[in-house]
């Protein structure tokens, strides 16, 4: 039967549209299906038997074929409970049924509760279709019989394939979509949680933590982890390595004063490098043709800064060559690109536009003052942001600025683009004089949520960097400005405002609470806010529960930081805030992404000398068995 083995590989690699990951064989018997799938792809291969004799015999052949236990291992046990987690095979086979007219003795909701969302398939080949539709239909999703027209023993195959989770969330961009709201809005994820994974990348080749680089991302079942000049793609339902590519020049530091250069959709990761757009095939990392900045007056001097996937257009922004932070070295991260501290300097971009995402080919381009990277913001149709016609900001030749020198003279706009036109819906003076330190722009529901802080008692401080910390004065405060405007019209709609006992001494994101955008309501250190009025919330005030510098991520009904080690506040009534793990650390920015109804922590404590034993990437799930 040693062609039927053959066939029935062929067969099933070509319904999973992919060779890598986890294949699980039902009923391995001798174990001739799972070698001859081990000898076609890159799939780990996990074959379980109730026979011991079998097993037995079976570890013994593919021993000699050099398969077992690097590609190939056999596990005696019941086939009625598989011994293996929740949604964690791209590959589900049957070998039981492969020469015989019974179905599989697993339970079909049984397979359903260990195949992979997003693309996981059974396949399962049996002679009496009838009595294979009736095990699975109306379980499987999808499921498909299809008859074999010619006379060989197996006559029927049976295919499922697994869609996405109803309710899961993606993390597309830096925070979360293009609004900037770092909500995912999963739904499924909620505690208590359990561990789903472990594993690669580890910390050899990321960022070190204290430069903050780009948060990973999350889309149909695939994260991508950024690390040092190097991209990672990774199952994110069992860990399982992809793809890597060696992108040089793509290293951006301080994400939190910038725009990440990386973004994805459902065909392709972007990734922004010098003048260009660089693109990657998702499920294979191959690399496609690279877009470079459409022009706009002299463009020869410039990078792509901004980038943003929002319908069918690709959104980025020019700026000058060397804005990005590149330079991971102590001095570089406390004098020449300051990262910590007062005053840190912004991006700042000349112009913005709108490019076709299969072409290059630009829609539009705007461009007047400077526009304030971090405020770039879309939703609603529109493309939205803060810019500057200060003398600073348009004699600099840098790239960048503080922003209280960007906002010490001439006028700053809240500026809104059609995005499908590139036709100005407004342009309207705002008043940042309360925006001294880094600004962030958000939005959700129709509302634009401008924020950012300032020193009250003024600033004591006359430079960033880390001889500026001993220039403080008692009677200082770190103060947080909220201002809310209509998106439709760029009225002012509310304003807030708050002091916080933020050190002015310290190092650690005193200056860049970014909101955390949840429904209608908006978390903004340490309290939270009604989006629509601007009521504070009475019984709200965040603790990080330990220490912490980074952003807060979140999904439809939990918030996630770091206070030593990951956290999770459920929102949900009777819940409240759950420390994840006491072993590991996440990074300083934002690397806590609840997607795909898990909790995905990618490693980003590589630098860390504090007590934290565990350095891996790790995923969690919600902790009950489900399909």
């Amino acid at each position: 039967h040693g062609g039927l083995y053959r066939r029935a590989a062929e067969e099933a690699l070509k319904a999973a549209g992919t060779d890598k990951g986890y294949c699980l064989v039902l009923g391995a018997g001798h174990g001739r299906l799972a070698y001859e799938i081990a000898k076609r792809s890159h799939f780990t291969v996990i074959g379980i038997e109730e026979d011991p004799r079998k097993v037995a015999e079976a570890r013994r052949i593919l021993r000699a074929t050099g398969l077992y236990g690097t590609c190939v291992s056999i596990h005696n046990g019941p086939l009625d409970l598989l011994p293996f987690g929740d949604r964690v095979a791209n590959l589900v086979v049957s070998e039981q049924t492969l020469l015989s007219s019974a179905v599989p003795a697993t339970p079909a909701d049984e397979v359903l509760r260990v195949l992979r969302p997003c693309g996981g398939t059974a396949v399962v080949p049996a002679a009496d279709g009838p009595l294979l539709d009736e095990w699975a239909s109306g379980v499987l999703p999808g499921w498909a019989v299809a008859e074999e027209g010619d006379d060989s023993r197996v006559r029927c195959w049976g295919t499922a394939r697994r869609g996405a989770l109803p309710g899961a969330g993606e993390w597309t961009h830096t925070y979360a979509e293009p609004g900037n709201t770092a909500c995912s809005g999963d739904t499924r994820v909620g505690a208590p949680l359990t561990l789903q994974w472990f594993g690669r990348p580890g910390p050899r080749r990321m960022m070190d933590r204290h430069f903050r680089n780009v948060p990973p991302l999350y889309k149909d079942g695939r994260l991508f982890i950024p690390g040092n000049e190097v991209v990672y793609a990774v199952d994110a339902y069992n860990g399982a390595a992809l793809w890597q590519a060696e992108i040089p020049g793509s290293r951006r530091a301080g994400v939190f004063l910038d725009s990440s250069n990386m973004v994805v959709d459902e065909a392709f990761l972007y990734l922004a490098v010098g003048d260009q757009c660089l693109r990657f095939d998702v499920a294979t990392g191959h690399g496609r043709d690279a877009f470079t900045l459409p022009p706009h007056g002299d463009a020869s001097a410039l990078e792509w800064g901004y980038l943003a996937r929002v319908g069918e257009l690709l959104l980025g922004s020019a700026r000058t060559r060397g804005a990005s932070y590149r330079e991971i070295t102590r001095e570089a991260e406390l004098d020449r690109q300051p990262l910590w501290y007062p005053n840190m300097k912004v991006a700042l971009s000349r112009y913005v536009f709108a490019a076709e995402p299969g072409t290059g080919a630009a829609r539009w381009t705007y461009g007047q003052g400077r526009i304030v990277d971090t405020t770039l913001t879309a939703g609603g149709g529109r493309l939205y942001f803060i810019e500057s016609e200060s003398p600073a900001a348009c004699a600099d030749e840098t790239g960048r600025l503080p922003m209280r020198a960007l906002t010490a003279a001439g006028t700053q706009y809240l500026v809104a683009v059609e995005l499908e036109s590139g036709h100005i819906a407004y342009r309207e003076p705002v008043d940042l004089l309360n925006l001294q330190q880094p600004a962030y722009l958000s939005y959700a529901d129709g509302v634009l949520l401008l924020s950012g802080s300032k020193i009250d008692g003024g600033e004591g401080v006359r430079s960033s960097g880390y001889a500026a910390i001993a220039e403080t004065a008692p009677g200082q405060c770190i103060h947080y400005h909220y201002y809310a405007f209509d998106a439709g019209t760029g009225q002012l709609r509310w304003a807030a405002d708050h002091e916080t006992d933020l050190p002015l001494r310290g190092g650690h994101g005193e200056y860049n609470r970014h909101p955390t955008i949840v429904g209608s309501t908006a978390y903004a250190w340490p309290y939270a806010y009604d989006l629509g009025s601007g009521r504070r919330l009475d019984d709200w005030k965040f603790d990080r529960r330990g220490h912490g510098c980074g952003g807060v991520s979140a999904c439809a009904s939990g918030l996630f930081w770091r206070g030593h080690n990951p956290w999770m506040y459920d929102l949900r009534p009777g819940q409240g805030p759950r420390r994840i793990n006491e072993v590991s650390r996440p990074g300083c920015w934002i690397n806590i992404i609840p997607a795909g109804g898990l909790v995905l922590i990618p490693e980003a404590s590589s630098g860390c000398t504090c007590g934290y034993p565990i350095q891996t990437s790790i995923a969690y799930a919600p902790a009950k068995r489900e399909g």
